[in-house]
């Protein structure tokens, strides 16, 4: 038997990341504000295109590397609807760009 897999096309999260000139910025929130998430994490500048509505996504963790992997979870769930990241530019043109699938390897490189 033949068998085709059409898998749907996914990559790092960094590697995305640098090609687009992204920054990922992890929040971490104040422990008295009783959200159950110590850290939401999301790329600077960027929204999620959902048709004609653009809306913000960040992921949460109770660690940095939770919340980075929530938020590609998030943007992965966008991907599989066709959704696009805006990305604004400061100053500059602002720059709609597909999605796909992201993984993250569990390493931050925070600097």
């Amino acid at each position: 038997m033949r068998t085709i897999l059409n898998a749907i096309h996914s990559r790092a999260v960094q590697d995305f990341a640098e090609e687009h000139d992204l920054t990922m910025v992890i929040n971490e929130r104040p422990p008295d504000l009783g959200v159950g998430a110590r850290y939401y994490a999301e790329f600077d500048a960027t929204e999620v295109s959902y048709g004609h509505f653009l809306t913000s996504t960040y992921g949460n963790g109770n660690t940095p590397e939770q919340a980075v992997t929530n938020y590609c979870h998030k943007l992965s769930q966008a991907a599989d609807k066709g959704h696009a990241l805006v990305i604004r530019n400061k100053g500059k043109n602002t720059k709609r760009v597909p999605l796909c699938r992201l993984t993250f390897n569990g390493i931050l490189e925070i600097g």
